[in-house]
């Protein structure tokens, strides 16, 4: 997803993490200058945004929705790797 004059969309997410009821989700957030989202995926649910459309935060729910698996097996590999440092 890029902006109409070609700034750059970058997504970054953390290792697999677990809340209360220890239940699995993972935090991406998207940098597009000096604009971000924040969102849990599975859900899809976005925490925090600032310089983006409704229109593009709905595009990114989105993404986030179809590509939850791809984005949580992702996670886990980090996670995964984690576990070395520890």
């Amino acid at each position: 997803m890029q902006k109409q004059d070609n700034e750059e969309l970058n997504m970054t997410y953390s290792g697999i993490l677990y809340d209360d009821k220890n239940e699995r989700f993972v935090r991406v957030r998207f940098d597009r200058g000096k604009g971000h989202v924040e969102a849990i995926v599975p859900s899809g649910k976005i925490t925090s945004s600032n310089g983006f459309t409704t229109e593009e935060l709905s595009k990114i729910t989105e993404y986030i929705i179809e590509n939850k698996e791809d984005i949580m097996s992702r996670a886990h590999k980090i996670s995964s790797f984690m576990h070395i440092f520890k």
